[in-house]
């Protein structure tokens, strides 16, 4: 989960729109976990899901989708992507 917020972290802000789909609430990792951070323990590590980056609209919140339909819930994400970009004529991906 630290790798999946710190690609959220990372990525946020670029591009036109994201789409992040999870299975479990990060308030819920939270509450269960507590903060958690990527990195090296024997270094500086990044804190990539705290209370405070929540409430300071720091992460791109997660569409949460129940484990069962998590495959079923990706190909109609791409679809729309898919066809936002043959509107607009801009890449899915880009880097």
């Amino acid at each position: 989960m630290a790798d999946f917020y710190a690609f959220n972290c990372l990525l946020r802000g670029l591009g036109n729109c994201q789409k992040w789909l999870a299975m479990v609430s990060p308030q819920e990792l939270l509450s269960n976990h507590g903060t958690y951070a990527h990195g090296n323990p024997y270094k500086t590590r990044k804190i990539v899901l705290s209370e405070d980056l929540l409430l300071q609209d720091k992460l791109t919140m997660p569409d949460i989708v129940s484990p069962g339909l998590m495959v079923e819930a990706i190909y109609p994400a791409l679809k729309e992507y898919r066809d936002r970009a043959a509107k607009t004529g801009e890449p899915i991906f880009s880097g």
